[in-house]
């Protein structure tokens, strides 16, 4: 086994982490293939060790799984336009309406994901709490 770093983060971010791995893990089994298989690998390595850190925690102070579902929606909202984010500019298709109207509803879901992470930093009473200069509400 390779080196493991241990930093400082928000549970918050521990949160978003496993909902992403987990929207890796859905992705990646759409196509069987040596990559995708290797790609998994490395996935489920990483999230049994935030599972473990997530597990080891002092509960929230009230239930998070609403909280959890509504920000991995918002990061595969993100995922699939990121996706399609990828076929505009540099020879491919021209930026247009539709695509302003992607990155617009990416920015949104943006300030949702900062606001779910915030949430559960506040039901875990976590320790380091992510900012950022669009959130002002609920910070303390």
């Amino acid at each position: 086994m390779g080196q493991l770093v241990f930093a400082p983060v928000s549970i918050g971010d521990i949160w978003d982490k496993i909902t992403i791995l987990n929207i890796k893990l859905e992705e990646y089994s759409k196509v069987d293939n040596e990559a995708n298989r290797i790609k998994i690998e490395y996935v489920n390595k990483e999230l049994a060790e935030l599972t473990k850190i997530i597990d080891g925690l002092e509960p929230p102070t009230s239930p998070i799984e609403d909280i959890v579902h509504n920000l991995k929606e918002v990061n595969h909202m993100i995922w699939r336009n990121e996706d399609i984010s990828r076929t505009y500019g540099h020879g491919k298709k021209e930026y247009d309406s539709e695509f302003i109207r992607i990155a617009a509803q990416t920015h949104q879901g943006n300030q949702d994901r900062c606001q779910y992470k915030l949430d559960i930093n506040k039901l875990y009473n976590s320790a380091i709490v992510e900012t950022k200069s669009y959130i002002n509400e609920g910070l303390k």
